[in-house]
């Protein structure tokens, strides 16, 4: 099975499911040199869910890897974003430059979450209406802050430490 698309603005794969399975799957497709991270970040994800007794986490690892997945599918796009993030880490490069390849970067990770958070499964877009998905509308009471680490405001449990809020720190 060749990695490269045959056509050149289309996907090298389908946008898998926001599963562990379906994205080690993917990433052993398409960036196969970063699956050893994969491999390690659910057990990193898996401990910090069971230490803060919040699913968080392990949202966090999926929407993560959906978007890393999400942006390495679509060659054009990962070309631009390994150029854009080379450009703005580049200590040498001119300081407007690497501020507008930084944004650049902020973007396609923006679009490439969003698109591959609008991929989740059956079961996650059910259990969003009942407000477990922490991204759902029906959840209005959180902070930003408290829905990037999965857990609300009045909660007393320690941050996942996946997110800057400082809650229970």
């Amino acid at each position: 099975m060749s990695s490269q698309p045959t056509e050149n603005d289309g996907p090298i794969i389908p946008m898998p499911s926001l599963t562990p399975d379906a994205l080690r799957e993917a990433v052993a497709h398409i960036v196969p040199s970063r699956l050893p991270e994969l491999n390690r970040h659910p057990a990193r994800a898996a401990t910090n869910a069971q230490r803060t007794s919040s699913l968080g986490p392990l949202r966090a690892f999926t929407l993560h890897w959906g978007a890393i997945v999400n942006i390495e599918r679509w060659p054009r796009r990962a070309a631009r974003f390994h150029a854009c993030r080379e450009r703005a880490a580049d200590p040498l490069a001119d300081p407007e430059e690497a501020r507008s390849a930084a944004a650049e970067v902020g973007h396609i990770l923006r679009v490439a979450s969003e698109e591959a958070g609008s991929r989740r499964t059956s079961s996650q877009k059910s259990n969003a209406s009942h407000g477990s998905w922490p991204f759902s509308a029906a959840t209005p009471a959180r902070s930003a802050r408290a829905v990037l680490c999965g857990h609300s405001t009045s909660s007393v449990r320690a941050c996942s430490g996946f997110c800057r809020c400082r809650v229970g720190r």
